[in-house]
């Protein structure tokens, strides 16, 4: 089964989020219009290069005035990948989602899983216990409001882009409505879960979750910067690790490092053991060069500065 971002389920969350979204050869594309003029960039959130015909996807993009189509591949980087293009210009893209990720196995023992974390982490799970912090997951209304409040926290105190908290509820609610308004999903709709860590009644940390087929993915986060000392935030792992065996998933996909672990959650998510993964590099087909060029360097002027 192929990753939740490239499924057909998340193609309803982009349209209904507003995005223009196309099919091409079995995979979709998304786009982005560049303000002021008619021109679009498409992407493709990781799909499998071994399955799609890029020639495919350059004749509808360039249909609906794309400069380039970004893919962020599902294939890992050791991968051999047969490219099925022909006398298509093929660049090497700037990825969109981190090209590198934890997954833990959600098949091993409880033992094992505990004794392949660093030993902080392992103390700090004991730490939060003997505070008795407390986690709750479901998939309530209420529960994504604390999400959302958390989250927006978080992205405001530590001053970096994330998706806003209407965006959020919109994912909620269009992956919970799937089954209701498309009967002709019935099978590996994905699920959707919201973990809360609370101390004394206080919502200190939340997760939102992912259900899609053997994989349990975490995609969102929040925090608050009250009571940080009973290590609320590690028993949350450990009890999320523990739903997702209860749920009879095989993997937990931590969604994104950084490939030099130079920030704090990076080391994080890499101190609870899982194997760290990267994916292949992106590509980009392009389709108008001479924009092409353009919007990458001013792209690249911009991240300079």
């Amino acid at each position: 089964m192929n990753h939740f971002l490239n499924s057909i389920y998340w193609k309803k969350v982009k349209e209904a989020l507003g995005n223009k979204v196309y099919s091409a050869d079995g995979t979709w594309f998304q786009t982005t219009k560049l303000p002021k003029i008619n021109k679009y960039i498409g992407y493709i959130p990781r799909a499998d290069l071994n399955r799609i015909d890029l020639n495919e996807i350059y004749k509808k993009a360039k249909e609906e005035n794309c400069i380039y189509v970004s893919i962020d591949p599902d294939n890992l980087k050791n991968e051999e990948i047969e490219v099925h293009e022909s006398g298509l210009t093929i660049k090497k893209g700037r990825p969109t989602q981190l090209q590198a990720t934890i997954v833990m196995d959600l098949t091993k023992r409880e033992e094992e899983l505990l004794s392949a974390m660093k030993q902080k982490h392992r103390y700090n799970i004991k730490i939060a216990k003997k505070n008795n912090v407390e986690i709750k997951i479901d998939n309530t209304k209420q529960s994504v409001e604390t999400f959302v409040k958390l989250h927006e926290e978080t992205v405001t105190r530590q001053e970096y882009n994330d998706r806003d908290s209407n965006y959020i509820k919109k994912v909620w609610e269009v992956l919970n409505e799937l089954q209701v308004l498309h009967p002709e999903f019935e099978t590996h709709i994905p699920e959707t879960f919201i973990a809360t860590a609370y101390f004394e009644g206080k919502p200190l940390a939340s997760w939102f979750l992912i259900g899609f087929g053997d994989t349990l993915y975490y995609p969102y986060g929040g925090s608050s910067e009250e009571n940080k000392n009973v290590m609320a935030t590690y028993l949350l792992v450990w009890e999320v690790i523990k739903f997702g065996q209860q749920k009879g998933y095989k993997k937990l996909d931590l969604m994104g490092v950084l490939p030099d672990k130079s920030d704090g959650y990076s080391r994080f998510k890499v101190g609870f053991g899982g194997q760290e993964i990267e994916y292949a590099d992106t590509v980009d087909i392009v389709i108008d060069p001479l924009m092409y060029k353009i919007i990458k360097g001013l792209s690249f002027l911009r991240n300079f500065v």
